[in-house]
């Protein structure tokens, strides 16, 4: 074990120089931000403020269906005013054209972050590049995306049974409060593992041209084997989003607020040319500082996990931090309980 190269200095040291390197992955992974990382923090967290604010069930299961009169007067207006009706499902189809435009970029984008970070080629030309993303992103765009869906389901579903054991503490503390402990404990899990599996599963669509059905598969049995490996890594990653979220927030509060102060007090004097600018100015430096940062963030992520794919493929035996320091304390060997992990 002195030997052994530490896996995730390495796995992050490459991550950063790909996502400094290749500075076109930086386009994708402002895009591929929209579909949430696969989204096991976010599905954790929602779950644990809805359980919180105890207000999933006049959500679950007091859904509002459309009111009748709503539904008259459509019908009414139809018939009445058909050009106004026409002008309203035209702008709806151009929403949905809109988001289905969003979500087949969101999509290329990831396959792009993964192919590029699994070592497709070498850096070409921006536009060279893009254009060689979205052709060779065809083959594998349905398939992509149907997993993606997949795991969003899978992990609506448990993110719905944790906020609604989380509902049933404020109906009944004694009996709903054991209860969402249990849920808690068996359940978050189980959602960490469904996006480790997902994630894994896209990476064998993009880089090994599996099926969808054996891209699950094998990703399922590549997270039973190395699931301390890939919980390592999330940890790892969580980390690093808290602290480029905290960079992120002093650089909105030295670099942002004092031009929204200084607007402000240029406004109260009269001085409403100067104000307007540097509101502007404030409100465009926000938004070009989450952008690179959101860019950078995602396409970081998307790297370490990619690199950490093409590991465990390339070595049988992958070592997590966990076994190794149990292995040090006890027989300063791994520990043949996890030696596959």
């Amino acid at each position: 074990m002195k030997n052994t190269i530490p896996l995730y200095r390495t796995v992050l040291a490459q991550a950063w120089q790909i996502t400094r390197e290749r500075k076109t992955l930086w386009f994708w992974g402002l895009f591929a931000a929209l579909l949430g990382n696969i989204g096991e923090y976010q599905f954790l967290s929602a779950a644990v403020n809805r359980a919180i604010l105890g207000n999933t069930s006049s959500v679950i299961l007091n859904f509002p269906a459309p009111p009748l009169s709503f539904s008259q007067g459509l019908l009414k207006t139809a018939t009445t005013d058909p050009f106004s009706v026409f002008i309203l499902l035209l702008i709806g189809l151009l929403g949905a054209v809109l988001v289905a435009f969003f979500v087949w970029l969101a999509t290329v984008a990831v396959i792009g972050l993964i192919a590029g970070a699994g070592g497709r080629g070498s850096k070409q030309p921006f536009l060279k590049e893009i254009g060689s993303t979205v052709s060779e992103s065809k083959a594998s765009f349905a398939p992509v995306l149907i997993t993606y869906v997949f795991g969003r389901i899978l992990l609506w579903l448990i993110m719905g049974l944790v906020a609604l054991f989380g509902a049933l503490v404020f109906v009944d503390m004694y009996v709903g409060l054991p209860l969402f402990i249990v849920a808690f404990l068996v359940l978050v899990p189980l959602l960490f593992l469904i996006s480790f599996a997902i994630r894994f599963a896209i990476m064998f669509i993009v880089l090994k041209k599996k099926s969808i059905l054996e891209s699950i598969q094998l990703g399922s049995s590549l997270v039973r084997q190395h699931w301390i490996v890939a919980a390592e890594l999330a940890l790892l990653l969580l980390c690093i989003n808290i602290v480029t979220a905290l960079f992120l927030l002093a650089f909105i509060y030295l670099g942002v607020l004092p031009f929204l102060i200084t607007a402000t007090i240029f406004w109260k004097v009269g001085l409403t040319t100067w104000a307007v600018m540097l509101t502007v100015l404030a409100v465009l430096s926000f938004l070009v500082a989450v952008f690179i940062f959101g860019s950078l963030l995602t396409t970081f992520q998307w790297a370490a996990w990619t690199i950490l794919f093409v590991r465990l493929q390339q070595r049988a035996r992958v070592f997590s931090k966990v076994t190794r320091m149990l292995g040090h304390l006890i027989t300063d060997r791994p520990l043949r309980l996890f030696s596959k992990s």
